[in-house]
């Protein structure tokens, strides 16, 4: 692991997932309010970046591991088992997130209880169509539905900020290597009967010729929507696995 971060015992450990994001993960990182910089580990984990992510990410103080392979379930697994803090604040270098809001969702977080961002009030505000669909407003709306006739009712069930604990995170097992990672999250955290807290958040498109690694990936839709089919048939069966112990 390479970077100038080295705090000792830091309140948190901020793991950023990156992969060709040299135009964004800068500003995401300096956009993380300083004191939180200061007492915070901040870990990015690179999936064979092929552009100037790396330096940047350096360049505003970064940890960085490498890893050998892509995926972001992989990297945020790699992330929590360097992680140096109990508290775990996940979050995109792409710049979509607002890392200014970090210290809410850490004042939330605790044993037993997710945050997850919510995109979907800030997305209603918009006061155009155009202005909604430049957020891709129809996609987060039909992926709600999605969830939602699968027995999981939130509001934005793949947005990629989110906190959790160490210990909650490890005691759900997740094994997913890609995209997919946060449906597994969602998944899991309900059958062990944890809360989880939906936070309203703000979202900035990508700008210039910066494109979603998810939107396009199929093969992440389909084993998102095979996870739901199986959580649909297993509730059905079985009822909900019991609630987490200890």
């Amino acid at each position: 692991m390479t970077g100038a971060n080295s705090v000792a015992d830091p309140v948190a450990s901020i793991i950023i997932p990156t992969l060709n994001e040299e135009s964004a993960i800068s500003e995401t990182i300096s956009r993380i309010p300083e004191p939180l910089r200061a007492c915070c580990q901040i870990l990015v984990i690179d999936g064979l970046s092929t552009d100037a992510t790396i330096d940047e990410a350096k360049r505003v103080g970064a940890d960085v591991l490498l890893v050998d392979q892509p995926g972001k379930g992989f990297a945020m697994r790699e992330g929590v088992n360097h992680a140096k803090s109990e508290v775990l604040l996940f979050i995109d270098g792409d710049g979509t997130y607002p890392s200014e809001s970090i210290p809410q969702f850490l004042q939330s977080v605790r044993r037993g209880t997710m945050v997850l961002g919510n995109a979907i009030p800030y997305l209603r505000s918009r006061d155009t169509m155009t202005q909604k669909l430049r957020h891709l407003y129809p996609s987060f709306m039909l992926t709600r539905l999605i969830f939602s006739r699968s027995g999981i009712h939130l509001q934005d069930p793949l947005n990629g900020m989110r906190a959790i604990t160490k210990y909650d995170f490890q005691r759900l097992n997740l094994t997913a290597i890609g995209f997919e990672i946060e449906t597994e999250m969602n998944i899991k955290a309900i059958n062990h009967g944890m809360n989880i807290v939906e936070l309203p958040i703000r979202i900035t498109p990508r700008d210039g010729d910066g494109k979603s690694k998810f939107l396009f990936n199929f093969r992440s839709h389909l084993k998102i929507l095979r996870l739901l089919q199986t959580y649909k048939k297993n509730n059905r069966k079985n009822g909900p696995v019991p609630p987490l112990k200890g």
